[in-house]
């Protein structure tokens, strides 16, 4: 689970100093509304497969209060539990077990955060409803939660014949954080205010338990 915040965050201790702004982004402010929200769209779809566009911010933002720092961070966690359990599973499986559970509690949580509190948020703010990014990423959440019960009920019966749905897991999410590290995420930050953000993440604290823990409840 590939994730591209690492070497980038210890960068902007001062400030969310985006470095290469896209041409679409830097100038939808210039434009009317509807214009402005196919104009980031479009950068979106284009700079996604690129992986090379981190978008602008509207305002001076320190690293902690911003979407992307603290998702971002969550995903390097949830990179380190797989780690562990490809790495434990064959030595000592309670150990991968444990770290399995927690990694997918973690994950599932993490698209419960962003599918009740980001992307409404954005939707709202852009009218990026069915033709923006968001329905795109609903769909691979989808697509990672089917390899995640996949692999669970392989770690469920003990067994250890999982890489291949692990490596496909793997492939979903390096391609699936970066598109949100590199586009969603900055977006996100950039049509919100400091406020908006604070909720969200005052809001994440509330999200009940038994909207993510459900899958390893069994192990």
């Amino acid at each position: 689970m590939t994730s591209s915040t690492g070497a980038g965050n210890s960068s902007m201790s001062a400030g969310l100093m985006l470095r290469r702004p896209c041409r679409q982004a830097k100038t939808r402010y210039e434009r009317e509304e509807s214009d402005k929200n196919i104009e980031l769209v479009e950068w979106m779809m284009e700079e996604w497969d690129e992986g090379t566009c981190v978008g602008t911010t509207g305002e001076s933002m320190s690293e902690q209060n911003t979407i992307t720092a603290l998702y971002g961070e969550d995903h390097d966690r949830l990179d380190e539990l797989f780690k562990t359990f490809q790495t434990s599973k064959r030595s000592d499986f309670s150990k991968a077990k444990e770290a399995f559970k927690e990694f997918t509690v973690g994950l599932q949580r993490h698209i419960v955060w962003e599918e009740e509190l980001l992307f409404p948020i954005w939707e709202e703010k852009t009218g990026m409803v069915e033709d923006g990014p968001t329905p795109m990423m609903r769909h691979e959440h989808g697509q990672i939660k089917q390899l995640l019960d996949a692999i669970h009920r392989k770690v469920e019966s003990q067994d250890l014949n999982s890489d291949q749905e692990e490596q496909s897991l793997l492939n979903l999410l390096g391609s699936h954080n970066r598109k949100e590290e590199k586009a969603l995420y900055p977006a996100i930050d950039n049509v919100t205010s400091a406020e908006e953000r604070a909720t969200v993440f005052s809001n994440m604290k509330s999200i009940p338990e038994d909207q993510y823990n459900a899958c390893c409840s069994g192990h």
